[in-house]
């Protein structure tokens, strides 16, 4: 295992990216067990980016004289809230510096890559299975 710092951005994008890769390439390689076991270590940034997401929502979120915050449940169970002009801009300026935001992660580079790797998946998997 090693350990790389990653935006949630490029986290995200190789996750998209790797289970695209593995439904395409389901023969088993070193890649693939790179990608598989670099995907289990995360698995918990997901739910670390919604809590901080989360976070960030109620930060912001209009509260009344009395310090309550109103809000609605929308079609997922998610809460919805209302924020002022102000505080909307700052929410939108908080995600995007959240969603460009580094962490550390632990990663498992492939000892060998297949010979037919297209330059888009090996563009998006250096950094997390590719040295």
């Amino acid at each position: 295992m090693n350990k790389t710092k990653q935006s949630y951005k490029r986290i995200f994008n190789f996750i998209a990216n790797a289970n695209v890769y593995l439904k395409m390439h389901p023969e088993e390689t070193k890649l693939k067990y790179a990608i598989e076991r670099t995907g289990e270590n995360l698995n918990e940034v997901g739910k670390d980016y919604n809590k901080k997401l989360k976070d960030i929502k109620l930060e912001l979120a209009y509260s009344d004289e009395k310090g309550k915050v109103p809000f609605t449940i929308d079609e997922q169970g998610e809460r919805v809230y209302d924020y002022t002009k102000e505080n909307l801009k700052k929410l939108d300026e908080q995600i995007e510096k959240l969603y460009e935001s580094e962490i550390e992660v632990e990663v498992y580079y492939a000892t060998e890559l297949p010979e037919n790797l297209e330059d888009g998946f090996k563009k998006v998997f250096e950094g997390f299975v590719i040295a």
